[in-house]
């Protein structure tokens, strides 16, 4: 497969993927810069799933407030292998999170955080990715706001641990649910 055509691919795949991705979280935009080297295609979701939004009536920006649901997304071309780069929650106060709690790796200059939003070896079982990260992130932005605002006395995910531990985990939760 020629350069040119693996980047139509990526783009045609992002694409369908947003598209479902947008049945169930519909505030999603996408930008594809116009570039002769491809870059990676970008997203800026709010990551409020329909069901929510079909019960309170509520609109895009009555989720950017003070715990924003505000997300930016890039979606690498491998994304289907590795995962898309999740960033968001520039509200969470670490000093409130107990450090065991933190799944992140790492925080940008305008203070968002780089969520981690699975294990290497997961994505490439996904259906699709992008709607996975996404909903992995809205748990996450959901949890530290209930966390860090008293509502519940531990961070409710379910999450691994960052490194060989929580590939180990992981491993170990496969065999389990797909069996022997």
């Amino acid at each position: 497969m020629t350069e040119i055509e693996s980047a139509r691919k990526y783009v045609e795949d992002v694409f369908v993927d947003i598209q479902q991705a947008r049945e169930t979280y519909p505030f999603i935009e996408a930008t594809l810069l116009p570039t002769v080297d491809p870059v990676p295609i970008q997203l800026k979701v709010a990551a409020v799933n329909k069901s929510l939004l079909e019960r309170t009536h509520a609109k895009c920006e009555d989720f950017a407030g003070p715990y924003s649901r505000e997300l930016q997304i890039i979606v690498p071309f491998d994304y289907k292998k590795t995962g898309c780069k999740v960033y968001g929650g520039k509200w969470i106060d670490t000093k409130l999170v107990k450090e065991e709690y933190q799944h992140f790796n790492g925080k940008r200059k305008d203070g968002c955080y780089l969520f981690c939003v699975g294990v290497p070896e997961s994505f490439s079982q996904m259906e699709n990715v992008i709607l996975e990260n996404i909903r992995t992130a809205e748990k996450m932005l959901i949890a530290y706001e209930l966390y860090q605002t008293g509502e519940t006395r531990s961070l409710e995910l379910n999450a691994y641990s960052h490194g060989t531990k929580g590939i180990d985990e992981y491993a170990k939760d496969k065999k389990r649910y797909k069996g022997k």
